[in-house]
């Protein structure tokens, strides 16, 4: 007689986290050359990440939005296999005088 059992103990679990997501929300119409104020863009999207002073007058607001995805998949606790991705992006805004002249968007990753 013959008896065969198997047994399989998986675990699975994912997760993702976002910052600086007030960014693509927006919430502010795209923001206008010569329209948009920096005091519309800092009551929108809040206080950002970074301040450049730059000559002229001129000044860059840089706000940050990241998404990390993170996936594990254990089979018995000996084999275990881990995915991760990150997405960064930086947009920046540039003022003179307190009207935006210039807005563009940076993939980091």
């Amino acid at each position: 007689m013959l008896v065969s059992s198997a047994c399989c103990v998986v675990s699975r679990s994912a997760s993702t986290h976002v910052t600086g997501d007030a960014v693509l929300k927006g919430g502010l119409n795209a923001p206008a050359e010569g329209v948009t104020t920096r005091d519309d863009l800092v009551r929108v999207f809040g206080a950002p990440k970074q301040t450049m002073k730059l000559e002229g007058g001129r000044e860059v607001l840089v706000y940050v939005y990241e998404r990390r995805d993170k996936s594990n998949l254990a089979v018995l606790l000996l084999l275990n296999w881990e995915n991760s991705t990150t997405r960064l992006v930086r947009y920046c805004f540039e003022f003179k005088d307190g009207l935006l002249v210039r807005c563009w968007k940076e993939d980091v990753l």
